[in-house]
């Protein structure tokens, strides 16, 4: 009794792995909401509390540094007779890994002839490829919006109020 191979319509890349896939690192950024955040409240922060704007920007440097894996996979793209796409995974894989043989069905984006690996499905493993992405702060970038929105709203009540 065989079991039915699942198809992804949506696959953006199809084919098997080609060479056994190159993993490095890369350091992540500073998100923009924290920058943001950090310079509006930092002249506050130095006449109230400047042991806080001390303490906020060594804990807002934690992040600037941090590794993310990076592997980068040559596929062999089924029916193409040959052709090679490359494939970068930024994060940690969970639930299933990419070796060099493995049949694979890969989606994401396309960015400058490589695709930006989202998820994807390995068929020799017979198991879902999922990654872990970077932290992305979303508190701070609530945050951050909130604050945007209300200095919107008083430059905004502030120029229809003043009188022409």
């Amino acid at each position: 009794m065989t079991v039915a191979r699942p198809s992804f319509p949506h696959s953006d890349l199809e084919g098997t792995v080609k060479y056994q896939p190159a993993v490095s690192e890369r350091t992540a950024g500073i998100d923009w909401s924290q920058w943001f955040l950090s310079c509006l409240f930092a002249p506050v922060l130095l006449l109230v509390r400047p042991a806080f704007l001390i303490g906020g920007m060594l804990h807002l440097g934690r992040y600037h540094g941090r590794k993310i894996p990076v592997l980068l996979a040559s596929i062999e793209e089924s029916g193409s007779g040959g052709i090679l796409r490359q494939a970068r995974f930024e994060g940690e894989l969970t639930l299933s890994g990419v070796n060099q043989g493995d049949e694979v069905s890969l989606w994401g984006k396309m960015r400058g002839g490589v695709l930006l690996v989202k998820g994807g499905y390995n068929y020799t493993h017979s198991a879902d490829i999922k990654l872990q992405q970077r932290h992305i702060p979303y508190v701070w970038r609530s945050i951050a919006y909130a604050v945007i929105a209300v200095i919107v709203l008083v430059i905004l009540t502030t120029l229809l109020s003043s009188p022409h």
